[in-house]
């Protein structure tokens, strides 16, 4: 067993070697409902937006409309935190512009999505010229356990991923 804040200082330690180029850990987390998940990715993504050397965004791939909606909503609630917002068919084309423009500019820092909105183009059209600093996949379950019946491109995300990586290291 760890503590939430062990946890939360591994998650931020991998960061920032990831930014420094050196070798990193990718963290796979299991918690039973109700343990605090969401928040043991959240309070990295607020430390690394909050480094301006890393001028970073967290991406949050959800699989519910709910359960974006719900996360945004108690960071700006409970937690004081405005750089955050989700992308989702509930937004109009000019709100979800608006949000990719702020978070260009560094007004919005952690970004939750679909994973087939986030598979369905460029990193860079979310990020722009920003570095990522963390990309979370909540409910990661559903790769193994509702993925095909579910959201079938939970399961072509570590495809993703591992693209992501090899053109990484070629810029």
């Amino acid at each position: 067993e760890l503590s939430q804040g062990a946890v939360v200082e591994h998650i931020i330690t991998q960061a920032e070697k990831a930014h420094s180029g050196d070798l990193f850990e990718d963290v796979f987390l299991t918690a039973p409902t109700g343990a605090g998940k969401s928040l043991l990715f959240q309070l990295p993504a607020i430390f690394i937006a909050d480094n301006k050397k890393m001028n970073a965004v967290t991406i949050v791939v959800s699989p519910l409309k709910a359960l974006m909606t719900d996360q945004v909503n108690a960071m700006k609630r409970d937690r004081n935190y405005q750089n955050v917002e989700f992308l989702n068919s509930d937004l109009s084309i000019n709100e979800r512009k608006k949000i990719l423009e702020r978070v260009v500019v560094g007004e919005i820092s952690i970004l939750y999505m679909a994973p087939e909105l986030l598979l369905a183009s460029d990193l860079k059209t979310f990020i722009g010229e920003r570095e990522l600093g963390l990309l979370v996949i909540d409910e990661a379950h559903l790769v193994t356990t509702w993925g095909r019946d579910f959201r079938v491109d939970y399961w072509f995300l570590g495809d993703f991923i591992r693209n992501l990586r090899r053109s990484s290291q070629t810029t």
